[in-house]
């Protein structure tokens, strides 16, 4: 199978040469139907191979559990079957509306502790990370910390954003499906100036300690069908599926030449965006369907009359909404039914109070309404209203809702 950024690579060559006319619209479009041709009979092959060898295993299981059943029974013990328990959780999916569809995949559901299923995986993630210095095979989310320290030269007090290991995740596949554990040594800062407790209260149903592993299974993304535009149909995702900063980068704010935190074309959720979530949430096949977007980050994005903080227009996989997407009545996304998107558990789990149902566009605040700092806030869609707001970059309870483009 083709690595995924490989992929990645090709397609954006292809589109490099359709972009200098090299080569024309058609050629380019036979280019990528006949990767994406490979791609399906590479995976096709996986598929047999894998098929193979499973009725074997799946006919010992149901003989040697049948016998198990059969013999409780007669004793009068009555039982529910473990294998027919996850077979039935398993089948349960959600029903799409007209103007949804499934692609890609992405940790949501919350496996929850009474689940039988939890005990399992924990044999499978195999122990805790001790520390930054051990993590046992888990990987570090990175998430950002407000450091201060005296300089010792000018005995002033030096503050700085940094990456920080304190929450770890880990992926892996169990009975052919795939689950992340998410496990911290403190919670996570509600913005990058703000530590949290360790212990999170949220609701009667979602409490999340630190020092405990929790469970999140992987599951289709469903988006919503924006339009569609020379073949690709433009989608945003139905749900918030994480929590990230915009931009944790404060410093140097009025610098003339520092890039602002409101930038998007140099912003970490930008480049989180077509990195982290882009290399979790698709596969190679599904890379091969996705557009590469020129992304319109002009003034007239962010439906202001000024705005200097407007950056280039940008080449992205997957991007955000911008202002003028929110209110574009052909979308359907700012009325009273459409804006407020559910979180999911995962996403849920990533923020350091109950999660709001706000979500970041990518446009910049203009500096008339922009009070805590010039160039510091970018706009939030509003699920409360109609309207949109703006808060500052640096806040990390703020959902995450991709929008992509694909060929159906």
């Amino acid at each position: 199978m083709k690595d995924k950024k490989k992929v990645s690579d090709i397609l954006k060559e292809y589109k490099s040469l359709y972009d200098s006319g090299v080569i024309d619209e058609k050629e380019y479009e036979e280019k990528k139907t006949a990767l994406l041709k490979e791609l399906e009979e590479e995976s096709s092959k996986d598929e047999v191979k894998e098929d193979t060898s499973s009725p074997k295993a799946t006919n010992s299981n149901i003989f040697v559990i049948g016998i198990c059943i059969a013999s409780l029974l007669i004793a009068g013990v009555a039982i529910y079957s473990t294998v027919s328990y996850f077979a039935n959780k398993e089948n349960k999916s959600e029903t799409l509306a007209k103007d949804e569809i499934k692609f890609g995949s992405y940790p949501q559901e919350r496996i929850r502790e009474s689940d039988a299923l939890t005990k399992a995986l924990f044999k499978v993630v195999d122990g805790e990370p001790t520390d930054a210095e051990h993590p046992n095979g888990w990987e570090s989310y990175k998430f950002y910390d407000y450091v201060s320290h005296i300089d010792e030269e000018t005995h002033k007090t030096v503050s700085e954003v940094k990456e920080s290991d304190y929450f770890f995740y880990k992926d892996f596949k169990y009975n052919g499906n795939m689950y992340r554990a998410n496990y911290c040594l403190r919670y996570r800062n509600s913005s990058a100036f703000q530590p949290t407790e360790s212990i999170i209260a949220k609701d009667a149903g979602n409490i999340y300690y630190a020092y405990n592993i929790y469970y999140f299974k992987y599951k289709p993304i469903i988006w919503r069908k924006l339009g569609v535009n020379n073949g690709y149909t433009y989608l945003m995702s139905s749900k918030i599926l994480d929590y990230e900063d915009y931009e944790p980068r404060t410093l140097d704010l009025n610098h003339p030449e520092a890039k602002k935190p409101n930038n998007y074309a140099v912003s970490k959720i930008r480049n989180w965006l077509n990195n982290d979530f882009f290399n979790t949430a698709f596969s190679d096949a599904n890379v091969a369907k996705m557009e590469l977007m020129e992304v319109d980050n002009s003034l007239d994005s962010t439906m202001d009359t000024e705005n200097k903080f407007v950056c280039e227009n940008t080449n992205d996989y997957v991007t955000l909404l911008s202002k003028k997407d929110f209110f574009n009545p052909d979308y359907n996304i700012s009325s009273e039914d459409r804006r407020s998107l559910k979180t999911t558990d995962y996403a849920y789990s990533l923020t350091y109070s109950k999660g709001r149902e706000c979500y970041w566009l990518r446009s910049p605040a203009s500096e008339a309404v922009t009070g805590n700092g010039e160039g510091l806030q970018a706009t939030i869609a509003n699920y409360a209203t109609d309207a949109t707001s703006t808060l500052p970059t640096y806040n990390t309870y703020i959902g995450v809702v991709p929008v992509i483009s694909v060929k159906l």
